[in-house]
């Protein structure tokens, strides 16, 4: 059966997206947020399993074949793709909880009963997440630390644009770069980060309390660039001291997980295969 098109929202997941998304660990999540739902797809399920991911797709498309389970997989299976380790693109399915739990019901024994208890407290655990996400931005004390947050931000894009300046009188041949090379360090000084691009709307998923640790360790960014510029410091130099004045201040704090602070140890665990 022919595949139907990807949702927009869910189109094309790279592995490495794929790969890299747990905040926490190295490990693939067991769930994910797609379109603002929480989902799972086929190659995580046949990688857990110990199925072929082409077993898996078999399985979901004899579903889509079946009348009486057409509307369900319509509903619960959207199309997709991703990119393996050798470039080509491949397809798979994002899943809904129902979706998953219709799919699991065939995978049997020990080992995978231990697997679907533990996607079954991923997805409550992300969806406990989603409502938080939802409660905390109507909640005036993360709104006015979200808006220190934003004023704190304008302050080190300028003083990083005073820097690339410096930088580029010096001769870098890349200065532009240390827009993301500072924000990316911030990132990983103070939270447990993946590797690769940022999430989209990365901040509006942190909590109150992180939120204003940003906002601290980038103020302390802005006065080391100020500081080794106005002391004429060679760039590499000053760019070392932003970063050893924001290490020094994530080590008095400790390193957080963006976003799910309010969710136990054991729940972020779970979120993790």
């Amino acid at each position: 059966m022919k595949r139907k098109n990807a949702r927009p929202a869910e189109a094309v997941v790279s592995a490495h997206t794929i790969a890299n998304h747990s905040a926490s660990t190295d490990a693939m999540p067991l769930v994910r947020l797609a379109g603002g739902q929480v989902r799972t797809d086929s190659l995580t399920i046949a990688r857990v399993f110990g199925k072929r991911h082409a077993d898996v797709l078999r399985r979901t498309d004899k579903m889509h074949q079946t009348p009486t389970l057409a509307a369900f997989t319509e509903r619960n299976f959207a199309s997709s793709e991703y990119t393996d380790e050798t470039g080509r693109t491949l397809p798979m399915y994002v899943i809904t909880r129902d979706g998953f739990t219709m799919l699991a019901m065939s995978f049997t024994g020990a080992k995978a009963d231990a697997w679907k208890v533990r996607y079954i407290e991923a997805f409550n655990a992300l969806e406990a997440e989603l409502i938080r996400l939802a409660s905390q931005k109507g909640d005036s004390a993360w709104q006015t630390a979200r808006l220190d947050g934003k004023r704190a931000r304008k302050d080190l894009t300028d003083a990083i644009r005073a820097f690339v300046i410096y930088a580029a009188a010096q001769g870098s041949n890349s200065p532009q770069r240390y827009y993301e090379l500072l924000t990316q360090m911030e990132y990983r000084a103070l939270f447990h980060m993946p590797p690769g691009k940022v999430p989209e709307a990365f901040r509006d998923t942190l909590t109150g309390l992180q939120l204003a640790h940003l906002t601290a360790a980038e103020t302390a960014t802005v006065r080391a660039l100020q500081d080794g510029m106005a002391a004429g410091e060679p760039y590499k130099a000053v760019f070392q001291l932003a970063k050893d004045r924001c290490e020094r201040f994530a080590a008095l704090i400790g390193k957080s997980v963006p976003g799910v602070a309010m969710i136990s140890a054991n729940d972020q665990g779970r979120l993790s295969a």
